[in-house]
């Protein structure tokens, strides 16, 4: 009987262990998935390698959070909101930040409008991706914004990825992981 209870107790903690995530890697897997994620709580996007998130990012402009591969000198940064507080039409807010951005706004007097193009993203009504560049401190910045918005929620959310080395693959990475729960 000793020996019965013995067994019982040693399998009852091997399965304990294993329920934590310390018996296998399946635990492990969903984690490493999951962590690769970042963005607000509608808005979310595969992280690229070698970008973190901004932790003492002030809010600003309707911008919540910000990623960047160097804290100190960065060459891309990525900027997140769940709300541009503009319009409630994804469409209508580009016009109005790209309006902004050539009267004086945050993006410099060279700011250019590039490319502009429907996105298209599961549970958003309208989705729209543009392009933009703008010099600072003598060098070219490229820029792309996506913003998606539900009439339901009245609310646009977005993604900027903007910088001196911006890869086509990054912007790419990030528009194929988009995921929009209004």
């Amino acid at each position: 009987m000793k020996r019965l209870f013995g067994f019982s107790a040693f399998v009852s903690t091997l399965l304990l262990v294993s329920a934590c995530g310390f018996g296998g890697d399946n635990g492990q897997r969903e984690d490493d998935d999951s962590s690769n994620r970042a963005g607000g709580s509608t808005i979310t996007f595969e992280l690229p390698d070698g970008v973190s998130e901004v932790t003492d990012y002030e809010p600003t402009d309707g911008w919540t959070k910000s990623f960047t591969d160097n804290p100190s000198d960065p060459t891309v940064v990525i900027r997140v909101s769940d709300d541009l507080g503009r319009t409630a039409e994804a469409d209508s807010t580009l016009g109005v930040i790209q309006t902004e951005a050539m009267f004086g706004g945050p993006y410099g007097e060279d700011f250019s409008s590039e490319k502009v193009s429907k996105l298209e993203v599961k549970n958003a009504d309208v989705g729209v991706e543009a392009s933009f560049t703008t010099t600072q401190e003598e060098a070219t910045v490229n820029g792309t914004w996506m913003f998606v918005s539900n009439r339901k929620s009245e609310k646009v959310a977005g993604v900027e990825i903007i910088g001196t080395s911006v890869a086509p693959a990054m912007i790419d990475g990030i528009r194929d992981s988009l995921e929009y729960t209004p």
